[in-house]
């Protein structure tokens, strides 16, 4: 019995809603990304028998926060462009549950991350250059500068010869007889 002035159910999507086989609407770069995703590591997973809610209870294990069943299937979509720490569990997932992923698998799917990263994320994606950078100057002995500041070297040297010393307060204090 149906009641008075009810809707009939909708049949399908939502209208304006994307289905998740729809990358048309992505930008060229994401849906790129979201394609490798999917054909190296999600459908894998899938042919195995996981699904969305066991990938997120993976991953929340093995990252040791939540990932949302949600966030998964947004990241399936194209809906969002994961963290890189959480691109690297989903690869590791794929490698142990769906057999091993070769570099040409694996690269597909890391080459196409950072500039579907800079359109999907641009914050996340400055703020990974800016951590990539500091990395870079720590392993090369450079400390990273702010703003125009000279380099720690510059002002060490500064208007001073090899012949003049510069005596600490610890060695003033030693020497100090007063």
């Amino acid at each position: 019995m149906s009641r008075p002035n009810s809707r009939p159910a909708p049949c399908g999507p939502r209208r304006g809603r994307r289905t998740n086989d729809d990358l048309t609407a992505l930008a060229p770069d994401v849906r790129t990304f979201v394609e490798a995703l999917r054909a190296h590591v999600l459908e894998p997973l899938r042919g195995r028998g996981m699904n969305y809610r066991r990938l997120s209870e993976l991953l929340t294990e093995e990252f040791g926060r939540g990932c949302s069943q949600t966030t998964v299937q947004r990241i399936g979509a194209g809906g969002k462009i994961p963290p890189r720490e959480v691109l690297a569990h989903l690869l590791d997932l794929a490698h142990t549950y769906a057999g091993p992923l070769g570099r040409d698998r694996r690269s597909a799917v890391t080459d196409a991350y950072l500039p579907a990263l800079r359109q999907g994320d641009p914050v996340l994606y400055r703020i990974y250059e800016l951590q990539d950078e500091l990395g870079r100057r720590r392993r090369g002995g450079e400390r990273p500068r702010t703003g125009n500041s000279p380099p720690r070297s510059a002002i060490r040297h500064a208007g001073r010869s090899d012949t003049t010393a510069v005596t600490s307060a610890r060695e003033r204090g030693r020497h100090d007889t007063r």
